[in-house]
């Protein structure tokens, strides 16, 4: 996940990259608001339905929270591009779900893909992201203006024309 620029009242925490495999990183923070983290990881094994298994890793962020998350819905959000001239031109379909985690609303969203390796296997990488704010609703505008100065990053693409397959697929047998 790459911080382009903090947005009007939110401030970057630490660097605007990656963070450890597994491992939650704040990326923005509004003092006394919202904060979007992030946490991404890979296995070696590929998944067979990217969307099922970006729901399952959805619903076990809600079950750390001790919460369900609402019926899931599919957002996209913008994966490379900004600035004049640069204009952004890829996305990525994340599944998305709201849940309450005692006294914030936090907006989660995750994309599981699989991806063919330099040499040879594949397997899958995924990006989860964690929006929390204080209160009972999540702050919109504040999703809103976070999420433009964010890229969410995954090695592997979609097509445009179905969200939720990967451009790469496993080496047939001989």
């Amino acid at each position: 996940m790459w911080v382009l620029d903090a947005p009007s009242g939110f401030q970057t925490q630490g660097p605007a990259g990656p963070g450890e495999a597994g491992q939650w990183q704040e990326l923005v923070s509004a003092e006394g608001g919202c904060t979007l983290s992030a946490r991404g990881d890979v296995a070696e094994k590929p998944v067979e339905d990217m969307r099922t298994a970006s729901m399952e890793l959805l619903q076990s962020v809600a079950e750390a929270d001790d919460a369900e998350a609402d019926p899931v819905q599919d957002r996209t959000l913008v994966s490379s591009g900004a600035g004049e001239g640069n204009e952004p031109k890829s996305t990525l379909t994340f599944v998305s779900a709201d849940w309450a985690a005692g006294d914030a609303m936090v907006r989660g969203a995750s994309r599981v893909m699989s991806m063919l390796n330099y040499d040879g296997p594949m397997s899958s990488e995924s990006l989860t992201l964690r929006f929390s704010c204080p209160g009972d609703t999540i702050d919109e505008d504040a999703w809103e203006a976070v999420t433009q100065n964010v890229r969410p990053v995954l090695h592997s693409g979609s097509p445009e024309d179905d969200p939720w397959t990967s451009r790469l697929t496993a080496p047939e047998a001989s």
